[in-house]
């Protein structure tokens, strides 16, 4: 080889290898000033302030006062029969005051007698009678000493069935008889014994009849 030649292969070997040099340098520098990738900086999300919730009012536990429940208990039958005793004692009354009015057996005083019976009794027909008859005679009564006619006292019951019953009574009489002008005519006094018997209609307790018997267990007068 000239040395013409050598040099000529000398160069490119020398120009190759600047050439892969320059590569090197450039992808180096390519490397190199490519921008620094910046780490992205993570966001940590602000928890937003909690949100109470809303204030609760609870109103104040009403307690209601306790409901008191009334049981009415069922009469006892004595007490029943007492008090149709007791209107058995003003009818008459209000009769005998003006016994002429028995012969109505329309006029109140008549009819309110007739109430306390079952209905068509016989006895209270006949009552009425006999006292139509006094005051046709013009026999009035009025209190006598004790300021009371009449007044019938329960004795003892005998309920034969829920609706039948059987009793005795007492009745005290201070009654005195006068005629239209207001004369005594005589004086009644005493104790009289009675049985009754008496049925129970629709709840309401009705005389039957009424027998006199003696009074054994009654109580004197005065006593």
């Amino acid at each position: 080889m000239n040395l013409r030649l050598a040099s000529l292969v000398l160069l490119l070997v020398a120009a190759t290898a600047c050439s892969g040099s320059e590569k090197s340098v450039s992808t180096t520098t390519s490397a190199a000033t490519q921008p620094s990738t910046v780490a992205t900086s993570t966001t940590v999300p602000i928890t937003a302030p909690t949100t109470l919730p809303a204030t609760t009012t609870i109103a104040p536990t009403t307690t209601a006062p306790p409901t008191t429940v009334t049981t009415t208990l069922p009469e006892p039958i004595e007490a029943q029969l007492q008090r149709l005793l007791d209107r058995y004692d003003a009818a008459v009354v209000a009769i005998l005051a003006d016994p002429r009015v028995a012969s109505d057996p329309a006029s109140p005083n008549a009819a309110a007698f007739l109430a306390l019976f079952a209905k068509d009794s016989t006895f209270a027909a006949g009552s009425l009678k006999v006292w139509a008859a006094e005051g046709a005679k013009g026999r009035f009564y009025r209190p006598g000493p004790s300021g009371v006619l009449f007044k019938s006292t329960l004795k003892t019951v005998t309920a034969q069935s829920a609706t039948e019953a059987s009793f005795t009574v007492c009745t005290q009489r201070s009654a005195e008889v006068v005629d239209a002008s207001g004369a005594v005519i005589e004086g009644i006094g005493g104790v009289n014994g009675g049985e009754i018997n008496a049925i129970n209609v629709d709840g309401t307790w009705l005389f039957v009849d009424l027998t006199q018997v003696p009074p054994s267990d009654c109580p004197k007068p005065g006593a």
